[in-house]
């Protein structure tokens, strides 16, 4: 994978959860992007980043409050970003816990870098890694369709 640097604005990031808010800006650390909150339920938002819906707990993203907005303009801090995002995760011997939150960075990253279709890689057991991975597939927000295929899901994802 070959590595380039971009310009992040810097951002002073409100830690009051009181902030978080329909229509407030946010950072998403994760994802290391700044998006706004379109809605919220159930202690989870769904986030517009980049002209696309994501969605994440509240625990995992910050406000970004309004006096903040000139430091965005005039700030620059150096992040590396991954010019080619992977394609394919590799699941086997995780526990299901582990490889549902592993799964869930992995296809919000290839969301946001515009990747149509990943491969999650299960491998054969006992299959409750694969059951876990359908049913939380079933239920994502970006996911169109899975197939399932030797040791492994398919997963087209929809914009």
């Amino acid at each position: 994978m070959e590595l380039r640097k971009e310009s992040q604005p810097k951002t002073d990031r409100m830690p009051s959860s009181e902030a978080l808010r329909v229509g407030a800006e946010v950072w998403t650390p994760g994802l290391k992007q700044m998006g706004r909150i379109t809605r919220i339920d159930h202690g989870e938002a769904n986030m517009d980043i980049k002209a696309k819906q994501l969605r994440a707990k509240l625990s995992q993203i910050e406000a970004i409050g309004r006096e903040n907005k000139a430091v965005l303009a005039g700030q620059q801090i150096t992040r590396e970003i991954l010019e080619d995002t992977s394609r394919e995760l590799n699941l086997i011997g995780r526990k299901v816990g582990e490889a549902i939150q592993l799964a869930e960075k992995f296809l919000d990253r290839a969301f946001v870098s515009g990747v149509v279709e990943v491969r999650l890689v299960h491998g054969f057991g006992s299959g409750r890694l694969q059951e876990a991975l359908q049913s939380f597939l079933s239920e994502h927000p970006q996911v169109s369709q899975v197939q399932r295929a030797e040791g492994a899901i398919i997963v087209a994802l929809h914009y």
